[in-house]
């Protein structure tokens, strides 16, 4: 199903009486008091326009269409994508407000639905394929079929980078990758397989990013040489920095009491090891951190450890390792509890995954990994997949088994800034829904994508949100394969607006009665391809030109300073105005107010100079009498 066209009621209070056409080919009008829906071709439809270069390969995706939606923060647009989320997906509930929407099937058949207090009793729809109208009501129980299928045979994707703590939701008939919708996802997931997870949200969400990021970097790293990022190719992991914190010992329970004493033996054990090499100091730091991490731990997990007879007087021969001797006192505390069954196979697994941890730094903290930051070691991912893939999904697996309650370490791509992880982020989602991605094949996309965006392009350089939408047209046919894909997309920026005809646009304003749909940019400019300067200058987005605002204001005061100040205290200031006037950018502007100043300042000056010729004249006149009465006196002599 493609999306061509809603008409709103009254949303939210926010939409009223607003049309949305969102087909570059039909542009659709419905008159609310005729109850009339007029239909009429758009004469520059160009079809297959998003179809580009090697794209279209029959085995690709189709773009289909792609609408973008454009207004100032606060004008509606992201209320127009909940919109379709909580009406159109399946499973979402139906149409639950006064509205009409059109959609078209693969066939080109019209499919037209309509609220019975609207209605359409006229039109010319009938003579571009369309079938009578289906009316339905508000939560009527005769149309509970409808609200299923209003947009059947279709996957809606919603995608954004934004996290502002919205409540986000995933039905049936969507796929929800937004951040504010992953955040507290991935934790639902974990907690249902173990309530007693208690790890943040923000940690596990950084950990599956990871994850999935990895997953799609092997993935393309040698099928796609023309991704618009570099892919990385080290991941830095880093120790957090840990202190032994105690807590109060109730001398009365003697658990706590030797939990307490074998905590202090093994600190002591970590900080007493030798450090012949700076790595041994690496090592022992992780070694550390993972410890403090494991006692962290036993204290909030609700075991019933029983401790009766701890013994610390353990003597070890100088020449093992402290990681083996980590992992013998661990197995001896295994030891301890062998008579509490659940006590003893609980941490048996734990320990397990702790000894794993240790020989995982034994092995992979070398002079060649190590990174200059302390702490800290290097992954490679420029080896097999075999190798470095799945040794950094060893680590990640064990880290989450291990750090239930409290992260030790972290993640982070070594060699990429924030914009290109803004990129990674982005593909790896999108990523992750292709088929081969999928474990059950009903996870699986339908036939037609819609794929929302909500300001995909938000920290980004300008330079690549020139290139964003390309970009996505680029690479989503080559995932999507054999499907057809309409995205509908919402932005702030003149950048995006550059790559769609004004067909594809929706211009949103913000009013006193709500937000309006507008016709478009003054004097009905074309904006494809446009110069995105003059895009800038329209009064659409800046009303007050494009001058920031602290400059704006300074600028005010330079010309209130001119105008208002007289002209023998601007003489005196006016090295301190003309270097002030030298910091303008815009040669116009400069050039204007500088003529201002030198203008105001003139005659001024030139009444300066005269007065100051005349003193020199006075001068000299002066002087000249005083050696003429000086000649005179000596004759007299």
């Amino acid at each position: 199903m493609e999306l061509l066209y809603i008409y709103l009621n009254n949303y939210r209070g926010v939409f009223k009486e607003q049309q949305l056409n969102f087909s570059n080919e039909l542009r659709f009008r419905y008159n609310k008091a005729s109850k009339e829906l007029r239909v009429e071709r758009n004469d520059q439809y160009l079809p297959q326009f998003f179809q580009i270069g090697k794209e279209r390969d029959p085995e690709h995706g189709k773009i289909v269409n792609v609408t973008g939606i454009i207004g100032k923060n606060g004008a509606g647009k992201t209320t127009i994508l909940e919109y379709i989320k909580e009406n159109l997906v399946e499973g979402a509930g139906g149409l639950l407000v006064k509205a009409i929407v059109i959609m078209r099937d693969e066939k080109g058949k019209g499919i037209i639905f309509v609220h019975s207090d609207l209605g359409i009793e006229k039109g010319n729809f009938y003579d571009f394929d369309f079938e009578e109208p289906y009316y339905y009501e508000e939560k009527a129980d005769k149309m509970l079929p409808l609200f299923t299928s209003v947009i059947s045979d279709t996957t809606v994707v919603f995608y954004s980078n934004i996290f502002d703590a919205r409540q986000e939701r995933e039905w049936a008939g969507m796929r929800n990758i937004s951040t504010n919708y992953l955040v507290k996802q991935y934790k639902r997931d974990i907690v249902e397989m173990d309530e007693n997870f208690l790890i943040s949200e923000t940690e596990l969400y950084r950990r599956e990013e990871i994850r999935k990021q990895l997953h799609f970097i092997y993935s393309n790293r040698y099928e796609m040489q023309d991704l618009p990022i570099k892919l990385p190719e080290r991941v830095i992991v880093t120790a957090r920095p840990t202190r032994f914190e105690f807590q109060a010992v109730d001398s009365k329970n003697k658990r706590k009491r030797n939990l307490f004493k074998l905590e202090h033996f093994i600190r002591d054990l970590v900080n007493s090891n030798s450090e012949q090499h700076w790595i041994d100091k690496v090592k022992k730091h992780f070694w550390g951190s993972l410890m403090n991490t494991f006692f962290h731990e036993l204290q909030k997990m609700k075991w019933a450890l029983i401790f009766d007879n701890i013994t610390l007087e353990y003597a070890f021969d100088e020449k093992v390792s402290l990681h083996k001797k980590l992992i013998l006192i661990l197995q001896m505390m295994i030891q301890m509890v062998k008579h509490d069954k659940y006590s003893h196979d609980s941490l048996c697994r734990w320990l397990d995954c702790i000894k794993q941890l240790i020989d995982f730094f034994e092995v992979h903290i070398t002079k060649d990994t190590v990174s200059p930051v302390d702490y800290s070691f290097i992954i490679p991912l420029d080896g097999s997949e075999n190798e470095s893939e799945s040794s950094l999904k060893k680590l990640l697996d064990l880290h989450l088994e291990a750090a239930r309650f409290t992260p030790f370490l972290d993640f982070d791509w070594g060699d990429l800034s924030s914009g290109q992880k803004a990129f990674l982020s982005c593909y790896a989602r999108f990523y992750a829904l292709t088929d081969h991605q999928q474990i059950a094949s009903n996870m699986q996309l339908q036939k037609n994508v819609l794929i929302l965006i909500d300001e995909g392009e938000l920290y980004l350089h300008p330079e690549w949100q020139k290139n964003f939408l390309y970009n996505l047209i680029r690479y989503l046919p080559s995932v999507y394969t054999n499907r057809n894909i309409q995205i509908i997309l919402t932005s702030n920026s003149p950048i995006i607006i550059s790559d769609l005809p004004k067909s594809n646009l929706i211009f949103i304003d913000k009013g006193e009665n709500g937000c309006r749909v507008i016709d478009g940019l003054q004097e009905t400019k074309q904006t494809f391809a446009a110069n995105i300067h003059t895009l800038f200058a329209d009064a659409f987005f800046i009303k007050t030109g494009l001058i920031g605002e602290f400059a704006n204001q300074v600028l005010l005061s330079l010309i209130n300073t001119i105008n208002e100040t007289p002209s023998p205290e601007l003489f005196k200031r006016r090295t301190e105005l003309e270097s002030l006037i030298g910091q303008i950018g815009e040669s116009v502007l400069r050039t204007k107010i500088s003529s201002m100043l030198k203008n105001k300042i003139q005659e001024y000056a030139d009444n300066t100079q005269v007065n100051r010729q005349l003193l020199e004249t006075i001068k000299k006149m002066q002087i000249e009498i005083e050696e003429l009465k000086r000649g005179k006196s000596n004759d007299f002599n």
